[in-house]
């Protein structure tokens, strides 16, 4: 506005010297009398529009020192947004880190206190199958402890011979009733189980009800859900006290997760073809 107002009086004082030019120059003889005035006129007009041009400069030289100042300081506000941003981008990633790690703890935390994806099988201690009364023995498997076991094991021969029994073809949509199920299985309550252990159920006695060949399928439930593991036992032919197993622990129905699958060495049915 200052600078506007300084450039109105710098050219009226020009167009005024130009004007007063034209006077002097049409009327000489007027000039040559009031010669003392004409001077006057001319330097007042003169000095006017030197002090208007003077201050235009000052306010010109003043707006863009204060423009290249402002341009310094956007400057430098941009690369301290830059810094701020940057700054920020890290903060956030570090708060991703800790809420990935805290996440990772929880699940962790979660896992040690309900299992995790850990299972356990069951085998028979070895003495005890020999002398025919076969004491069961579970392993735990995983990197997480498992709590309040339980057991079902039932004697699918048995189980099969409670539907021949009242000619009931076992299948999909088939069933008998519970107690008579129930009939043929034993409930055996495990307990916890740390990781890598192993535990003899000592006061626990299957016995088999088959001489040479014998199939359960074991139901297991613990704080993580639930697994199941069939057992295949086979006699070695022409030795009575040595049997041989094959065993699939699976969890899960449509479709069964396979867990872990064992078969002795020399188990008389190939692996490929055990109708688990």
């Amino acid at each position: 506005m200052v600078a506007d107002l300084w450039l109105l009086l710098s050219a009226s004082a020009q167009f005024l010297l130009v004007v007063l030019g034209v006077i002097v120059s049409l009327q000489g003889d007027w000039a040559k009398r009031h010669w003392m005035a004409v001077l006057t006129a001319f330097v007042v007009l003169g000095g006017i529009g030197m002090y208007a041009t003077i201050q235009q400069a000052t306010e010109s030289t003043t707006a863009s020192t204060k423009l290249a100042t402002s341009i310094v300081n956007l400057g430098k506000a941009t690369n301290e947004i830059s810094r701020v941003q940057a700054l920020n981008t890290e903060l956030q990633k570090r708060l991703l880190t800790q809420s990935d790690t805290i996440a990772s703890l929880s699940n962790k935390g979660i896992n040690t206190t309900l299992g995790g994806d850990s299972f356990c099988y069951m085998a028979f201690e070895g003495a005890s199958l020999i002398e025919g009364k076969p004491i069961p023995r579970v392993f735990q498997v995983g990197k997480y402890p498992l709590y309040d076991v339980t057991a079902d094991i039932t004697d699918m021969e048995k189980f099969r011979g409670e539907f021949a029994r009242r000619g009931v073809v076992m299948g999909p949509g088939k069933g008998i009733p519970f107690k008579a199920g129930r009939a043929a299985m034993v409930t055996i309550p495990v307990g916890n189980l740390a990781v890598g252990s192993q535990e003899f159920l000592l006061d626990h006695v299957i016995y088999f009800s088959n001489e040479q060949s014998q199939d359960f399928r074991v139901s297991f439930s613990a704080r993580n859900g639930f697994w199941s593991q069939d057992i295949k036992l086979r006699r070695v032919e022409g030795d009575w006290r040595k049997w041989l197993m094959a065993f699939r622990v699976t969890r899960g129905n449509k479709p069964k997760k396979v867990l872990l699958t064992h078969v002795d060495e020399g188990f008389p049915i190939p692996v490929g073809k055990i109708d688990w």
